[in-house]
């Protein structure tokens, strides 16, 4: 099996539990508002619901441990693989600090995913929250427009800090609905070998019925 095929399978097993769990065991997690993206103008607009869960919390403030995590030294999320982004219009009330890149960026136990597609980093300016009790604590809201409309689960990893432990750096890896890759368009080429096809049986039914 190729790299690209276990990718994929890694993938859908993942989205497979943790789709079908309800709520990710994230320290942030995301939910599609309305499970699928809302039309806006040729794109689509995709608004996710981010949640502290229980056991965490965040702050603009939180440095990790040096060498761990660079550029990159505050509280975040990374939603993994846009597809379609469309740029400049990632926007979020209290992660307003969003920088796009190839690679990351990651927490510290997390290796990057695929360097062909931008990843979107969304970073906490808010307050200090602590979910120290038995409900998650909504932070806000984070989205993006992409020219895909389907959806299909795609990664996101987010890092916060454990809140029984102050300066321990919780991280986690999970996936929610997201664009999918779009499907290509055939080319010239692949246009003219169908073509060529259907010209080729055409021709051998025509010589049957007159041989016949």
């Amino acid at each position: 099996m190729s790299k690209s095929s276990l990718r994929v399978a890694s993938l859908a097993m993942l989205a497979g539990v943790a789709l079908t769990a309800g709520t990710a065991k994230a320290d942030i997690s995301l939910s599609l508002n309305g499970g699928a993206p809302t039309p806006s103008g040729s794109n689509f607009l995709y608004t996710y619901t981010a949640s502290l869960l229980p056991g965490s919390s965040i702050s603009a403030n939180g440095q990790f441990p040096a060498g761990t995590v660079s550029p990159n030294t505050t509280n975040f999320v990374t939603i993994y693989d846009v597809q379609g982004y469309v740029a400049g219009s990632a926007a979020s009330s209290v992660f307003p600090t969003i920088t796009t890149q190839a690679t990351g960026i990651n927490p510290i136990t997390q290796s990057p995913p695929d360097t062909g597609v931008l990843n979107l980093t969304f970073t906490y300016t808010g307050a200090f929250q602590d979910a120290s009790g038995a409900s998650p604590i909504v932070l806000g809201t984070v989205s993006f427009l992409s020219s895909n409309g389907g959806t299909a689960p795609i990664f996101y990893s987010a890092a916060t800090q454990r809140d029984t432990v102050p300066g321990q750096i919780a991280n986690n890896t999970s996936v929610v609905l997201g664009p999918a890759a779009a499907v290509p368009e055939p080319g010239p080429v692949a246009l003219s070998l169908v073509a060529a096809a259907v010209c080729g049986l055409g021709y051998r039914v025509r010589n049957r019925k007159l041989s016949a």
